[in-house]
């Protein structure tokens, strides 16, 4: 008899690497589809957390303090890990069938790095830094189901905000959060928000 409950883990891990991998494509002639856009945190201890996205098919991480802390259990303006003396990582990946012309992503802090594209050699994203932002530019030439953006932010503070656009071929677009939404940015709190 085969034991069902390891297959979910199994499953998503599966889509996760697809997705980060992606496949080399044909443009399609109609391409009236919206790309896709997911931004991940990853660590050692925290393992790999959507926190944003325009797949309604992902879940989101939980945007509660955790057990252990004075507020275990509730809900913040956004995903609770320690950022503030931390370096944290982020995996953004753009999905298109029809392949993912660009990334654009802004990070609200200046201390960036380590930012490289993971799935295609070659590509160096450009990087336009700001007064208190960095923003990145990926720019593909051959279209791939997906692409994947890494970097590290060092040192956050309380609060680290972030958006983002993918476009592809046929320049249909999305972004995160979405435009005109009324939320100009995604957050990630420090886990000290969660202790008085």
């Amino acid at each position: 008899m085969i034991n069902t409950k390891h297959l979910k883990p199994i499953f998503c891990l599966s889509f996760l690497l697809f997705l980060i991998a992606g496949c080399v494509t044909t443009i399609p002639a109609n391409d009236t589809s919206n790309p896709t856009l997911s931004f991940y945190v990853v660590g050692p201890t925290i393992g790999i957390n959507t926190v944003a996205s325009t797949n309604p098919n992902i879940a989101l991480a939980s945007f509660d303090c955790p057990t252990g802390t004075d507020l275990a259990g509730q809900t913040q303006v956004g995903f609770v890990t320690s950022i503030a003396n931390d370096t944290v990582r982020f995996k953004v990946v753009g999905s298109d069938r029809g392949g993912v012309q660009s990334l654009r992503i802004t990070v609200l802090h200046n201390q960036v790095n380590n930012i490289r594209i993971e799935n295609t050699a070659g590509i160096e994203p450009q990087i336009i830094p700001g007064p208190n932002s960095v923003t990145i530019v990926a720019t593909f030439t051959r279209p791939k189901t997906s692409q994947t953006l890494v970097f590290d932010v060092v040192g956050a503070g309380a609060t680290l905000a972030f958006n983002g656009t993918v476009t592809d071929f046929s320049n249909n677009d999305s972004a995160v959060p979405p435009v005109n939404s009324g939320s100009p940015t995604i957050r990630i709190v420090d886990i000290a928000r969660c202790n008085n």
